[in-house]
């Protein structure tokens, strides 16, 4: 059965450290991938801080490490949330959360299908707040828009939600700007293969991180 990364498991799989980044060569859509350049893994409370250094600049995000996926995000500003969805056979989604001033914590929730049609459609949420703890309660709506997944939320009305797909697993991330976006990644033999989209332009930008250090 999988499982998320907990306090007594969390770095049992040492990928923390540095990885390049190479665009997959299979992939003619990656003029603007991030071709070269690396991104750091450094444990972070439960998850682990990602740094990118890259032609285009850098940036921060959180990353979580589950089975053999290493899913996450990142945001210019520091305002976004990340959220990663375990799909049941029912229907329901078991969520785990966290904001970069969270320091490293995870929240739960769960999202009990409402009107859904597979994993597209509304779901009603019962989470804990990751910072102050207390019950809170939303709606949620799933869509598929060619790669990616859209998410909305009564919690974050001004927000959007962007997500990708890995296995039994929804990774998203959700920020109130588009200077945002979630990557996926499967892990074998020190490679991780997978990529990134971001609002900007909808994208899926394939890639290979190879570990370094």
């Amino acid at each position: 059965m999988a499982s998320i990364i907990s306090p007594l498991q969390a770095f049992s799989t040492d990928i923390g450290g540095v990885w390049t980044i190479e665009a997959d060569s299979t992939d003619s859509s990656n003029a603007e991938t991030l071709s070269t350049g690396t991104i750091q893994l450094d444990p972070f409370g439960q998850l682990y801080q990602a740094s990118w250094l890259a032609e285009t600049g850098s940036r921060m995000g959180l990353a979580f490490y589950v089975d053999r996926y290493l899913v996450g995000g990142w945001g210019y500003e520091p305002n976004y949330r990340l959220s990663l969805f375990h799909i049941q056979a029912d229907g329901t989604l078991e969520g785990y959360w966290a904001l970069p001033s969270a320091w490293g914590a995870i929240a739960r929730e769960t999202a009990k299908p409402d009107l859904t049609d597979g994993l597209y459609g509304l779901y009603d949420v019962d989470g804990v707040d990751v910072i102050t703890r207390k019950p809170r309660a939303s709606h949620l709506s799933v869509r598929r828009d060619g790669d990616v997944y859209r998410l909305g939320s009564t919690q974050f009305p001004n927000a959007q939600g962007l997500g990708l797909r890995l296995g039994d697993w929804l990774i998203t991330n959700w920020c109130g700007t588009r200077g945002f976006g979630v990557m996926a990644y499967e892990l074998e033999e020190g490679e991780a293969r997978g990529g990134w989209v971001s609002p900007k332009d909808d994208q899926f930008h394939s890639e290979v991180l190879i570990k370094v250090g």
